[in-house]
């Protein structure tokens, strides 16, 4: 997949709206991710400098800005820059505690069995070789890991298009089932269940970062309709 640095330059030198459109969701979804992850000081620092990375685009040439949508997550995401130096462990472990808090995975939001929706899940994942890591960071169906995923795949579509060795026909083909995946996944997971997630979320907290966060997730999936 595209690096930081690599992405950054693409989006700045194409004068293709889709292209832009790809990346940025790509990033969008990325950085989503990132800040559901638990939320030590080695997570902290990961995101705020993906996040600064991000900032570093000179968005006001960017064809995609003619939409409200990505000004809106702009300035979205630039207000969470404020909670940089602010520890943000203590509100993480108290809006996602086992016991406690909000649930963080489809599992426990839709009345299906967990085991089939695990393995759906991690079959949509091998279908396209996403690093999930299950061993490491637990199960696939939670919140980060399904938004890293719809990253990912836009990363795959965007890829796609910069395959020389593929004739047109080929991409078109290749395209088309990245979407039809990601679509699918989308219908059949991540929408059964993350509107109701971010409700909770918001309804849950006063802190600045965690209420951004799940407005512009919000927005994300409002764009999807």
């Amino acid at each position: 997949m595209a690096t930081n640095i690599y992405r950054i330059g693409i989006i700045m030198k194409t004068k293709e709206k889709y292209i832009q459109d790809l990346l940025i969701q790509a990033d969008l979804y990325r950085l989503i991710a990132l800040g559901f992850t638990v939320m030590d000081w080695e997570n902290q620092s990961i995101f705020f400098d993906n996040l600064n990375d991000f900032l570093s685009l000179d968005f006001d040439k960017l064809l995609i800005l003619e939409n409200n949508f990505y000004r809106t997550e702009i300035q979205l995401f630039k207000e969470l820059l404020n909670y940089k130096d602010q520890s943000l462990e203590g509100e993480y472990h108290r809006l996602f505690d086992l016991q406690s808090g909000i649930p963080f995975s489809e599992a426990a939001y839709v009345n299906i069995e967990k085991g089939n929706v695990l393995g759906d899940v991690t079959s949509f994942y091998k279908a396209v070789d996403f690093p999930y890591l299950t061993e490491k960071v637990g199960s696939p169906d939670t919140i980060d890991k399904e938004t890293g995923f719809i990253s990912y795949l836009f990363l795959k579509e965007f890829s796609i298009t910069q395959d020389n060795t593929l004739t047109d026909t080929e991409k078109e083909e290749k395209k088309d089932i990245i979407i039809d995946l990601r679509y699918k996944f989308l219908n059949d997971h991540y929408l059964r269940w993350v509107p109701e997630f971010i409700n909770l979320l918001m309804s849950s907290t006063e802190n600045g970062f965690y209420l951004n966060l799940g407005k512009s997730l919000q927005l994300l999936i409002e764009k999807i309709h």
